[in-house]
């Protein structure tokens, strides 16, 4: 008992002190590079701008690769130009934000090791501290605005969305106010959530055992959405800031997934 409890311990510190790496995956292909095997195949480029995670807009300069030249590193994912492809990031603490893969190619995408001289900063994330690393994806101030900055990112996975997700889909045909509310759940929401099970891992499951509509108001779900620190002081999940006609809709969705759960 006792050699095993050390072996235990020795395999935890070990993993511990592991390296930190990058891996990049489509289908059967799936690569990982440490820090070190990138800094010899690719070029250093430092990105200095405002980041809106620290009070104020903090400025920050940071030393990373060109995301572009990282996904070609595995040249089959990256020469398919099929435009339905995505690229599915995967975080340390289950955050899973997905972006469509041309804009991800030709975007000014930094994949950031640390700031310059060396470490992270930390910021807020709810009640606690964190450290962006092992990798941090920035881009210009209007990407900020379009899609997060995926940080503690790990890896990146090409994907076909309908294919990766199928049971986020409502099986039949489907009202235009429910197909909208999907496209703001995927834009907004599967980062952090799952429907089914598929999805984002950071925040709850929405929709078995029971769907979120079968035990909340509508009024209160359009309440907390829209401002989820007014019912929970330094909550992780921000503001959505959604018109109403897209919170309606995305409640829409969410009624509707109820009558397509898949068994326990």
């Amino acid at each position: 008992m006792f050699r095993a409890f050390v072996a235990l311990l020795l395999y935890g510190l070990v993993a511990q002190a592991a390296p930190p790496s990058f891996f990049i995956h489509e289908g059967s292909h799936r690569q990982s590079w440490t820090l070190e095997q990138l800094k010899k195949k690719l070029k250093v480029h430092t990105r200095t701008l405002k980041n809106p995670e620290y009070p104020g807009g903090r400025e920050v300069t940071y030393e990373g690769f060109l995301f572009s030249e990282v996904l070609a590193l595995l040249p089959q994912a990256a020469k398919n130009e099929d435009p339905a492809r995505s690229l599915l990031f995967t975080c340390a603490d289950g955050y899973q934000p997905s972006l469509p893969a041309r804009q991800g190619m030709k975007g000014d995408w930094l994949l950031a090791f640390g700031e310059k001289g060396g470490g992270w900063l930390a910021f807020k994330q709810g009640k606690r501290d964190i450290s962006p690393g092992p990798f941090y994806l920035i881009g210009t101030d209007s990407n900020f605005k379009e899609f997060p900055w995926p940080y503690q990112l790990v890896g990146v996975e090409w994907i076909n969305f309908s294919a990766k997700y199928p049971n986020l889909y409502p099986k039949g045909n489907t009202s235009a106010e429910v197909a909208h509310g999907f496209e703001v759940f995927q834009k907004t929401c599967i980062k952090c959530h799952s429907i089914n099970l598929q999805g984002g891992e950071m925040a709850p499951e929405l929709n078995v055992p029971q769907n979120i509509t079968e035990y909340r108001s509508e009024a209160f779900l359009r309440k907390f959405i829209q401002n989820p620190a007014s019912f929970r002081a330094r909550s992780v999940m921000p503001p959505a800031n959604l018109s109403s006609t897209d919170l309606g809709n995305l409640l829409e969705y969410l009624r509707a997934m109820a009558k397509h759960k898949v068994k326990l």
